[in-house]
């Protein structure tokens, strides 16, 4: 295998009108325990495009889900798992659009050796790249906030998912249904077929006036536990009526209303940022206004290692990518993160080749 070259191509903020641009910059240096993987394709998901809208700045390396080969591992590298090997086929997240010697969507990426997981021979990339940002959000709620099983474990129960095709939805429901829940989720009607073949026992429209009736009368009465994938007022709302009296937890991926979360005091809700399964501390806020400095949290971070370790068994266990567009290379990102600013996808995930 040839060496990588010194520059490589990268989508990074240019903090202009349409938000990124396609660069030459220097290839990152590698870190301790880090190594070099050359992308082969990754996914567009909506916190890309809002990093590029308000939170990245300029020269920022834009993307988080990728897939591809490992190219470089160097001899600092101490945490050897069996594919961490040149030639080897990899893929995972990386926090992308925040900084500028980290993200997806560049020829070459750096990530941490024990926080890669190998594709199986199976698998195409095209398919392996989803697995990031949606299926780790979906065990980051369920697994480690909710405290549920690691499947095949069962736990048993009504599972209610809000915005179930979504990419995060898509997971959870395949992973509720694995921890032995029985799965309701709210969808637009036109993708009912859809989440019923990712395990969804029954489905509702979010846009029915008697959704939330239909929901209790599904469940017995409500749900306990639930997972908004959409995480707006509605959807907090909503979500949060569908429980039953009694504890239960709702969590949420953007910062719960505060509104619908008073309405409902037996429930506990939290958000997930899965950003901090780095085990790395930072600083998180508008472009420009005032940033929220987060430590880094080691439980995380063992979590994160945790779950990356078992991702084969997982796969084997039947978890499946959702439905796949693919959209051209490099060049054609732009285009992406504004079709999904605009609202044009649902129920599939937008994919790039990298050359």
């Amino acid at each position: 295998m040839s060496a990588p070259p010194k520059t490589m191509k990268a989508v990074v903020e240019n903090e202009a009108e349409n938000g990124v641009e396609v660069k030459e910059i220097p290839l990152p240096p590698l870190e301790d325990n880090e190594i070099l993987v050359k992308v082969d394709h990754v996914t567009l998901n909506p916190t890309d495009w809002k990093h590029v809208a308000a939170l990245s700045t300029k020269g920022s390396i834009i993307g988080c889900d990728y897939a591809g080969t490992v190219v470089e591992v160097p001899g600092s590298v101490s945490h050897q798992r069996s594919h961490i090997r040149a030639g080897a086929r990899v893929a995972g997240w990386v926090h992308g659009g925040l900084f500028k010697d980290r993200g997806a969507f560049a020829q070459y990426l750096k990530v941490p050796a024990d926080l890669t997981f190998p594709i199986p021979d199976d698998m195409p990339s095209e398919q392996a790249c989803t697995f990031g940002i949606p299926f780790y959000t979906a065990f980051h709620a369920l697994k480690y906030s909710q405290k549920g099983p690691w499947p095949p474990a069962k736990a048993g129960g009504w599972f209610l998912v809000y915005g179930g095709s979504s990419g995060v939805g898509l997971f959870a429901i395949q992973l509720a249904k694995l921890m032995g829940h029985l799965v309701v989720t709210a969808c637009s009607a036109r993708n009912f077929d859809l989440v019923k073949s990712y395990g969804a026992d029954a489905v509702v429209d979010y846009k029915d006036a008697d959704a939330i009736i239909k929901i209790k009368q599904v469940t017995g009465g409500g749900v306990h536990k639930a997972l908004d994938c959409i995480s707006l007022p509605d959807s907090n709302a909503f979500t949060l009526a569908c429980f039953a009296e009694g504890k239960g937890q709702m969590n949420v991926i953007l910062p719960p209303d505060s509104k619908a979360v008073a309405a409902r005091p037996d429930v506990d809700v939290q958000s997930t940022l899965l950003y901090t399964l780095w085990g790395r501390a930072f600083e998180f806020g508008p472009r420009g206004g005032a940033k929220i400095p987060l430590p880094a949290i080691k439980e995380e971070l063992e979590f994160h290692r945790e779950l990356v370790a078992k991702i084969p068994e997982f796969i084997a266990l039947g978890f499946k990518a959702p439905p796949i567009e693919t959209r051209g290379g490099i060049d054609d990102i732009a285009q992406g993160l504004a079709d999904m600013r605009d609202g044009k996808l649902s129920g599939k995930r937008y994919v790039y080749t990298i050359e």
